[in-house]
């Protein structure tokens, strides 16, 4: 069985000479940064580098959440008065995706 980042798109690119930043950094790929609409896992947010580009961090947001964590469902209404999400059940009541941050170094 393939993981979620399994993709002839990304294939295509991997192979045209494109990296991805978080499997520069972390040595693979993120297993899920998505929940489809049929609750599928997906990894669906990538930043791709190509030539002179040094890749210095790559991580998904909250950092205190493994990148193979399930991703809750947002509730109706779960944004309501949240300030500054910290947990991944807060990221998750804003986007049914999460945050990547990469720090990246042109050389």
């Amino acid at each position: 069985e393939g993981s979620p980042c399994d993709d002839e798109a990304m294939a295509v690119y991997l192979t045209d000479g494109w990296r991805s930043a978080f499997a520069d950094v972390n040595g693979r790929e993120a297993w899920a940064t998505h929940r489809t609409h049929r609750g599928n896992h997906a990894c669906a947010d990538l930043v791709l580098v190509r030539g002179a580009v040094e890749v210095l961090s790559a991580e998904l947001l909250p950092r205190e959440a493994p990148d193979d964590a399930p991703m809750p469902r947002p509730k109706v209404g779960g944004a309501e008065g949240l300030e500054q999400p910290r947990a991944l059940d807060e990221w998750a009541q804003l986007s049914d995706h999460r945050p990547l941050v990469t720090t990246l170094a042109l050389r």
